[in-house]
């Protein structure tokens, strides 16, 4: 498969007194990404034996367990870096074909401190769908299988909004994990990436502070760009979909 179009640094251990925590190297982006999604259909028998991959993959390697809000800095530090590197070992192929799409270019990355001393682990990518409902979009990126994702699907599907025919966008809540997905349905090929951000209650609609920046893709119609983040406070978030360092749109919901 020819998905890559982000060169990504390798991640660097550094010492804590938790543990050891991985440091981003940040990225290096091409001035042309590739076109994700060249690969002939994937048929329903294929889909189903992802399924059961990402079955296995859950069972043999869960999530991480959150700390909670009120744990100390190394404790908290310490889980970022463990969800950065579990989401390392997650195998995207399976998780985006087993609901028929392709996967394209992914990164991870562990970012901060920040004025608190706060790592933010986040991950995020592009894949080659076709077109998703809102109920499939809200979950199409969530680490967890189709047979066990279907179960609250239309639950998260109230975080999604279809705008002028042709953008939709989602939030996702899965645990710790809040995940911001883009979806093009018009017509012609998409560059750009997903980006989470925090506005804050009470807040407008905009970028807001950077929560997770998916890897650059361009894709065509029924391309899903996403980018999650580990949050620990209900908040007003944002989707949005950058052209470049432009905010090409952006949607915001209140979890």
């Amino acid at each position: 498969m020819r998905f890559k179009n982000e060169t990504r640094k390798a991640l660097m251990l550094v010492g804590g007194v938790a543990g050891a925590l991985l440091l981003s190297m940040g990225t290096v982006v091409p001035a042309n990404a590739e076109v994700v999604g060249d690969d002939p259909p994937i048929s329903a028998h294929a889909q189903d034996q992802y399924d059961q991959e990402v079955v296995r993959f859950v069972a043999e390697n869960p999530e991480p367990t959150a700390v909670d809000p009120s744990a100390s800095v190394d404790e908290q530090n310490a889980y970022q870096a463990a969800m950065a590197a579990w989401w390392e070992t997650v195998p995207w192929d399976a998780v985006a074909g087993q609901w028929g799409c392709q996967i394209g270019d992914t990164n991870v990355t562990l970012s901060g401190p920040d004025e608190n001393g706060l790592m933010t682990a986040g991950n995020g990518g592009v894949m080659q769908c076709d077109s998703l409902t809102d109920a499939e979009l809200s979950v199409v990126a969530l680490p967890e299988s189709r047979s066990s994702a279907e179960a609250r699907r239309a639950v998260l599907a109230t975080y999604c909004d279809f705008i002028g025919g042709t953008e939709d966008y989602c939030l996702s809540s899965s645990g710790s994990t809040m995940t911001a997905s883009f979806q093009w349905q018009g017509t012609g090929n998409k560059t750009g990436r997903a980006r989470l951000g925090n506005v804050g209650l009470g807040g407008g609609c905009g970028l807001g502070t950077q929560i997770a920046l998916g890897a650059l893709g361009t894709g065509s119609s029924g391309a899903v760009w996403y980018a999650s983040g580990t949050v620990n406070q209900n908040s007003k978030w944002s989707s949005s979909f950058l052209i470049g360092t432009a905010n090409y749109g952006s949607w915001c919901a209140t979890i």
